[in-house]
């Protein structure tokens, strides 16, 4: 190696490098531990929108969005995003409900089963996660069974979707169950007419038409049956008037009619929920003692004013009228409402008085079959309550 070339290599660096690799001054050092501090003051010499501006453009970039308290300040937000966990839990859920359809669909009686279940993953998801991912994995779940199903997995959507989401929001924002109880009624009713428009409109089938004719068709077996059971003509002949009359009476009752079934679903849908959920560790409020179902004295007295009214129907209300349809509606809804009555309070009495479970259900099926002295038995339990006084009956003995 030459001497200018060693000169070279260990030559020192140019003066600027030399300036900037120099050891700062303690003044200098003093001069940059201040800068950040004359930086705060000039920030908080600004205007106040100025600086609110200019921490929402770092929330920005952050990948947040900025709001405003109710002080005015800006503060950060997270991003109304779903989380990994939730889609997975999503997925799996809406996967069980496609199978809930299809068992409902290919298996015989599986529908009376997989009805009370399909709503359930539906409401687990809303309440383990949020509204959002359940809405989000029954419109999956649905867009999968009508792939898979067609037509009438569209209706097996139809029959648990609008319900599963009315309760499953309602637990979400209430701690009782009655207003989640009546938001699945107002959803059930929903599902059941739109089903009813779907049958009648791409199905052909119109339940005001058919339910009728399947009805003749069951009693014309009926008395065939009895007929040749040997059973007297005189009574079998009563026995099928009565019959005949319901049978023409039913298209004039199916609303109060359905009305009536979605309370019933709904309440029992509630219980299979609740101790579902249950399992996993998911507490709701439980549904009121059955036992202690009761109407108010005023209903009572409207339901006595229709009785009363019925007696002189014909001669102020024409057949075939709104007002005949409005009438015959409220009778026979409260007529089911005070059966109803009526075989809580032989159910009560019967659990009071310690009667043996078999001998209860035989009662009770005897109780059902008279169904006029179970509804008298519920309208006086409005005026005398009758469970308190077999409960002051019982206490005394």
């Amino acid at each position: 190696m030459t001497e200018e070339e060693r000169k070279g290599k260990w030559a020192s660096p140019p003066e600027e490098e030399q300036r900037e690799a120099r050891v700062e001054s303690p003044e200098e050092q003093r001069e940059d531990q201040e800068e950040p501090f004359e930086e705060q003051r000039e920030d908080q010499g600004r205007p106040a929108e100025e600086r609110r501006d200019t921490q929402a453009e770092i929330f920005e970039e952050q990948g947040e969005d900025s709001r405003s308290d109710k002080n005015g300040r800006r503060t950060a937000k997270k991003r109304n995003t779903i989380k990994t966990g939730a889609l997975v839990e999503g997925a799996i859920l809406a996967a069980v409900t496609v199978l809930f359809a299809i068992m409902s669909s290919y298996i015989p009686m599986a529908e009376v089963i997989t009805i009370f279940l399909m709503p359930i993953p539906v409401v687990l998801l809303i309440l383990r996660q949020d509204i959002k991912t359940g809405v989000l994995s029954t419109v999956v779940a649905g867009i999968l069974i009508v792939m898979l199903l067609g037509l009438s997995g569209f209706l097996i959507l139809l029959s648990f979707a609008p319900t599963g989401l009315a309760m499953g929001i309602t637990l979400k924002k209430k701690n009782k169950a009655e207003p989640v109880i009546a938001a699945g009624v107002v959803g059930y009713v929903v599902s059941f007419l739109a089903i009813l428009w779907v049958s009648a409109a791409f199905l052909g089938d119109n339940i005001f038409q058919t339910m009728p004719q399947e009805m003749r068709n069951m009693m014309e077996w009926v008395t065939e049956f009895y007929q040749k059971a040997g059973v007297d003509q005189a009574n079998l002949q009563r026995v099928i008037g009565i019959i005949e009359q319901g049978i023409e009476m039913m298209p004039y009752i199916i609303p109060s009619g359905i009305l009536f079934g979605s309370v019933l679903f709904v309440a029992a849908d509630y219980i299979v929920i609740y101790h579902v959920l249950k399992r996993f560790r998911i507490h709701i409020p439980p549904i009121p003692s059955f036992y202690r179902f009761k109407t108010p004295p005023a209903l009572g007295f409207v339901f006595l004013a229709l009785i009363f009214f019925g007696l002189f129907a014909d001669r102020f209300i024409q057949k075939d009228t709104l007002a005949y349809h409005l009438y015959f509606n409220l009778f026979y809804g409260f007529s089911m409402l005070y059966i109803l009555q009526g075989l809580i309070v032989i159910l009560y009495v019967l659990k009071r008085l310690k009667v043996n479970r078999i001998l209860c259900v035989l009662i009770m099926l005897i109780a059902v079959m008279m169904g006029n002295i179970v509804l008298y038995i519920g309208i006086f339990d409005v005026f005398w309550d009758f469970r308190k006084r077999i409960d002051r009956l019982v206490n005394r003995n």
